[in-house]
């Protein structure tokens, strides 16, 4: 699986999202895309962080997982029932 994740706290956080958002600049968004992408989204995704999605994983009874790729706050997982 493939999800968006959050930071392990508040100031990594913040530096991902910085960091993503630079990505996004340098992509050709500007500003004022940048940031309605973020309001149309807040309350409507809420990732977990990695720790939280593997406890999800491990209480849909997935014992072995492992992280493949992670970007930024886009993390990929593959995990095996």
């Amino acid at each position: 699986m493939f999800e968006k994740v959050r930071g392990p706290d508040a100031r990594f956080q913040d530096i991902l999202t910085g960091l993503y958002n630079d990505y996004k600049s340098e992509q050709g968004y500007n500003a004022e895309e940048i940031l309605g992408k973020s309001r149309s989204l807040k309350g409507v995704l809420e990732p977990f962080s990695t720790s939280g999605n593997l406890d999800l994983l491990n209480r849909a009874g997935f014992k072995d997982c492992m992280s493949i790729m992670r970007y930024l706050c886009f993390e990929g997982t593959v995990a095996i029932k």
